[in-house]
């Protein structure tokens, strides 16, 4: 009895091939090279006839480059997370491999999981109905030929459903005051739950250690946006949540602030839960909107200064002028006040000074103070007339004077160049 490989033989015996005297061949060490069809001859001699027998030998693999895989991927971290009565589907995929692989799913305690209650192995999947805390722990897919085995293992976590709750119903706050908000809640801890806050059901930007978050679940899918703003931040749990207390602080509180805010729990597993949302009203400040400015006039002219103010109640509006002994109500024939701001018709220069402009409420009593200047253009008053006679090596004297508020400056021209004269002969005398 004789063995062929190929185009080659008999085989004999060497270091890798062994052939014993019943006929069987045995290949030590087989790889790839060894693949391909085999043919077994047997002859008798007192046979014409020879007889033979062909098999083909192909080589058992598993890919060993690609460990298997689980579909779903872990959702957070490594960790595979199902809420509390939820359901659980995983499949395990295996590596290529001949002959195919078989896939076994085992327990922490490294026994075969059989389908039992709630957890069910259906081929390759592993599946996990109305999840519950016993069903926490470690699970192992393995996948095996005659060439090796392969596995890959996943850690189930169970969350429980989170709860949120805003003790008060109605708060008020100071314009421009700090708003302190406080939800209580009972939910997985970190990662598995995060909390965010909305405002009129739409989610809020808060600045947590210099930068913004929200966390939204949508069962195994995290999503993170990043968003500056100083005013409003969160404390108390930080990036995470269990049993304890979130704080909004929303400091500098603007009108556009005021709304219904809630508090979001979102814990992997879950839809996010949401507390009763509590109504935030911000009692507008007594302010100028805008304050009167400084201003001028001209002498004989007309100007209204015009000065604003708001609060949570309409206030009135008084102008006082400020003299070095006390403020005087504005009694002059031409400033007067209408409709809130200060006119002045026709200016004359006694109407220049400080105002100060008063807005009263329920709320309390603020002022602004500003300042009128009445100005009067140049005028000149006198200038020596022409033509001006002088002896030779007199003196000569031209005068000019000018009025004006604020006062004016004087220069003189020679030969129409400004100043252009001999500093040892002329002088300028300023009275």
């Amino acid at each position: 009895m004789e063995w062929f490989f190929k185009d080659s033989g008999p085989l004999t015996n060497t270091s890798r091939n062994i052939v014993f005297a019943n006929g069987s061949l045995v290949i030590i060490s087989a790889d790839m090279g060894d693949e391909g069809t085999y043919n077994c001859v047997g002859s008798h001699p007192h046979k014409a006839r020879s007889a033979s027998y062909a098999t083909s030998v192909t080589l058992a693999y598993l890919d060993s480059s690609t460990p298997p895989t689980l579909e779903p991927a872990a959702s957070i971290g490594s960790t595979h997370v199902v809420g509390l009565g939820g359901r659980l589907q995983v499949v395990c995929l295996p590596p290529s491999g001949l002959p195919h692989p078989k896939v076994t799913w085992v327990s922490s305690r490294a026994q075969d999981l059989e389908s039992s209650g709630s957890l069910k192995v259906e081929g390759t999947t592993l599946i996990i109905e109305n999840a519950s805390y016993d069903n926490e722990g470690n699970y192992t897919c393995i996948v095996s030929n005659m060439a090796g085995n392969s596995s890959v293992s996943l850690q189930l976590v169970v969350t429980r459903k989170p709860e949120a709750e805003i003790t008060s119903t109605l708060m008020t706050v100071l314009e421009e005051e700090t708003a302190r908000l406080e939800c209580k809640m009972d939910a997985a801890s970190q990662p598995y739950s995060n909390i965010s806050w909305t405002l009129n059901s739409n989610p809020l930007s808060v600045s947590l250690s210099g930068f913004s978050i929200f966390y939204y679940f949508d069962q195994t899918y995290l999503l993170q946006v990043t968003i500056d703003d100083y005013r409003v931040s969160l404390s108390g749990m930080g990036t995470g949540v269990s049993q304890g207390v979130s704080i909004l602080r929303i400091r500098w509180a603007r009108m556009d602030d005021a709304g219904y805010y809630a508090c979001v729990v979102n814990t992997a597993g879950h839809s996010p839960v949401a507390s009763k949302p509590v109504k935030l009203v911000v009692t507008e400040r007594l302010k100028f909107s805008p304050p009167p400015q400084d201003s001028r006039v001209e002498l004989g002219g007309n100007i209204t200064i015009p000065c604003e103010a708001r609060g949570e109640v309409t206030p009135s509006i008084k102008w006082k002028r400020v003299t070095p002994t006390e403020d005087v109500d504005v009694t002059s024939n031409n400033v007067h006040v209408n409709d809130g701001a200060l006119e002045v018709i026709g200016a004359e220069l006694h109407d220049g000074g400080q105002y100060v402009c008063i807005a009263r409420s329920p709320q309390g009593s603020i002022n602004a103070s500003v300042t009128l200047a009445v100005v009067e253009g140049p005028v000149l008053e006198w200038v020596t007339q022409s033509p001006v006679q002088v002896e030779k090596g007199g003196t000569l004297i031209l005068e000019c004077h000018a009025r004006g508020s604020p006062r004016p400056t004087i220069h003189w021209d020679y030969n129409h160049i400004p100043n252009g004269f001999d500093p040892e002969r002329y002088s300028l005398l300023i009275s």
